[in-house]
């Protein structure tokens, strides 16, 4: 395991460590690069946070001047709400694939939107799969919409793909496209310089990290028990077993 203030410190260090294990050394910048963008993320959402929490205490101070004004005051008050809530959408629909559970998890995702966005308000609309996927791959989906992705391999090229403007129609069914991702990701893919790749990824990445609103992540939770004999049995980041290793005690 490689201590983050270390790396931050003196990634020299842990470049001549890798080096000295056999290890290839390019992993450190890779690190970095990855480091800083959940840095400067976190940054931007503590201050989309504050500025959301201050919004909405004005609001409430707003809505509440509302409900005390008299019948002559309450046309001013009402303008005076309506400056900062009368563009917030209404009811804004979230299109899932119902079944197998996604339900609840919707239900979930609602209850957590609202608890952190209490001025909006949404609408589930649980669709059968069939159909839900007919839709979403014809572009008629909103702009909220379930979609799940397993990586086929461990690389991020499995992810920046779903938002290229390919990805974004068959991937993702978001419909995100911006040419000079496609272009970066492009270039990526025909590099065989793995340093030279990963650097190209990450700019499409901080491109796509600009762009993006919001995309909210519900991560499933999976429990696995084995018996005390059994040895080697771990899941990989796929949650697949390799039985190559697992042993009898």
């Amino acid at each position: 395991m490689i201590d983050l203030k270390l790396l931050r410190d003196d990634p020299d260090r842990v470049r001549e460590s890798q080096r000295r294990r056999g290890e290839d050394p390019s992993v450190v910048d890779r690190l970095l690069d990855a480091d800083e963008m959940r840095r400067a993320a976190e940054q931007s959402f503590g201050a989309l946070r504050s500025e959301q929490n201050a919004l909405s205490k004005h609001i409430g101070h707003l809505q509440g001047r509302l409900k005390k004004a008299s019948d002559e005051a309450r046309p001013q008050a009402q303008a005076e709400l309506d400056k900062f809530t009368g563009t917030l959408p209404k009811d804004i629909p979230y299109w899932f694939n119902s079944g197998a559970g996604h339900d609840k998890i919707a239900q979930a995702l609602i209850a957590g939107w609202q608890k952190a966005m209490p001025s909006l308000t949404f609408k589930l609309n649980g669709i059968e799969t069939n159909s839900y996927w007919t839709q979403a791959g014809q572009n008629k989906a909103p702009a909220l919409l379930r979609m799940g992705w397993i990586a086929d391999y461990p690389s991020i090229d499995n992810f920046i793909y779903l938002f290229t403007t390919e990805g974004g129609k068959y991937g993702s069914y978001s419909w995100y496209s911006n040419p000079q991702v496609d272009k970066l990701f492009k270039e990526a893919r025909s590099t065989t310089d793995e340093t030279q790749r990963m650097n190209l990824y990450n700019e499409a990445q901080k491109l796509i990290l600009t762009d993006a609103p919001c995309v909210p992540v519900y991560t499933y939770r999976d429990a696995r028990a084995t018996n005390n004999r059994i040895g080697g049995f771990s899941y990989n980041s796929f949650g697949l077993v390799n039985m190559w290793s697992v042993w009898v005690k």
